[in-house]
């Protein structure tokens, strides 16, 4: 049993070194193969391709890392090879500090999750009491929220402000989200975003908004709308509201990228499915970069943890 335990925090362990290793390389190797070329690969891309591309990105370090305890069993059958050219010289051994990175890596997620799952709570909840008594809500704001397609919300100063075919256009994008369950992926991949640096997170977290938005527009006027009265309504909505509305756990019917969206909806944005060879690439380099850079995080952590100590 304990070596069981053991053996289960020596992996958590390598595990979570090997995620600090993906987060600091992926926003290395992001910042020099993704960002220059993100603006004109997402041109050319449908909002659908974008959202994959984009969620495949906000996985990709956590995919690494847990690929990453693959190459720990194939090394441990092999030591001479970890120790001669991935400097794993700690692999052969099952009780190591790792265990201890282990430990302190479980606490982290766990904690982080508990913080990002109480925080979705209060939201929601707070949804749910505007929803009970709208009167409350003074702003004009309109939004989806939760896992249920009747989880919409229209404020009446907006509803007031909106006539017929206005007010369905802004429930069928709404709906849209609900189908699509925009509000709880938006919600998850931000929280993965989390472990990017702040102008990367900032870049991949406005391009999901916005193509997960156009998704939206695309499927309202699926619905049987027009696209210019769509465009004329989101003009419309931007101006009745004060400010830019960001719900952190919620797709609002905001002022948000008026202009890329009204540009998507005139059919000036190029309509190709785009490529992910970027975003493969990208991934699979950092799998093969772990393998080289695991036992050197690890090195890194000892030496601030006995700086300290």
């Amino acid at each position: 049993m304990v070596t069981t335990l053991l053996s289960i925090a020596h992996l958590l362990g390598v595990f979570f070194l090997a995620l600090i290793a993906a987060a600091l390389l992926f926003n290395t190797l992001a910042s020099l193969m993704l960002i220059p070329r993100l603006k004109k690969h997402f041109q050319s891309c449908k909002a659908q391709a974008r959202l994959q591309s984009l969620t495949a990105l906000s996985l990709a370090p956590l995919l690494a890392a847990s690929l990453s305890l693959v190459a720990v069993g194939l090394l441990a059958a092999f030591p001479q090879y970890a120790d001669d050219y991935f400097h794993w010289h700690h692999v052969p051994e099952q009780f190591n500090w790792h265990s201890v990175s282990g430990i302190v890596g479980l606490i982290a997620a766990v904690s982080f999750v508990l913080v990002k799952a109480h925080q979705w709570k209060q939201a929601q909840q707070q949804f749910r009491r505007w929803q009970g008594n709208p009167n409350q809500v003074q702003q004009a704001t309109a939004f989806s929220y939760g896992t249920s397609e009747e989880n919409i919300f229209i404020s009446p100063t907006l509803a007031k402000q909106l006539n017929e075919k206005e007010l369905n256009i802004v429930v069928a994008h709404e709906q849209a989200h609900c189908h699509y369950r925009d509000p709880i992926k938006l919600y998850l991949v931000r929280c993965l975003y989390t472990l990017f640096f702040y102008p990367l997170r900032k870049t991949l977290s406005r391009q999901y908004y916005l193509a997960m938005e156009e998704r939206a527009d695309v499927q309202t006027v699926r619905s049987g709308f027009n696209r210019f009265d769509i465009a004329g309504t989101l003009v419309k909505v931007a101006r009745l509201q004060n400010q830019t509305q960001d719900f952190k756990a919620a797709c609002s019917f905001s002022s948000s990228f008026i202009p890329e969206r009204v540009d998507a909806l005139s059919g000036e944005q190029k309509d190709s499915s785009g490529s992910p060879t970027v975003m493969v690439a990208l991934i699979l380099t950092l799998v093969l970069s772990l393998v080289f850079s695991i036992d050197s995080v690890h090195h890194l952590s000892e030496a601030i943890l006995f700086y300290f100590l």
